[in-house]
């Protein structure tokens, strides 16, 4: 999980690197070209971690709810620990 993060916020930071390459060299007509590109990516990224993420809580609430089902008694008690 903790790699699969540290690869999105590097694929976030490519357009803003970019865009400040291009702000350095003062290349105004490449920021003009590249600024709409730019957004469109940043926009589709955040959206897969926006739906990545609720896919998460599904399956932890799903896989948490089994487990409270599995932990009753035959008799409908539920087991407590301690």
């Amino acid at each position: 999980m903790h790699v699969e993060l540290q690869c999105l916020c590097d694929i976030d930071k490519f357009p803003v690197i970019l865009q400040d390459h291009l702000v350095k060299i003062e290349d105004w007509t490449a920021l003009m070209d590249t600024s709409g590109s730019a957004v469109d990516a940043v926009t589709i990224l955040l959206i897969g971690t926006i739906l990545l993420n609720t896919l998460t809580i599904i399956v932890h609430r799903i896989k948490k709810k089994r487990t409270i089902l599995s932990s009753e008694n035959i008799n409908g008690e539920k087991n407590v620990q301690k």
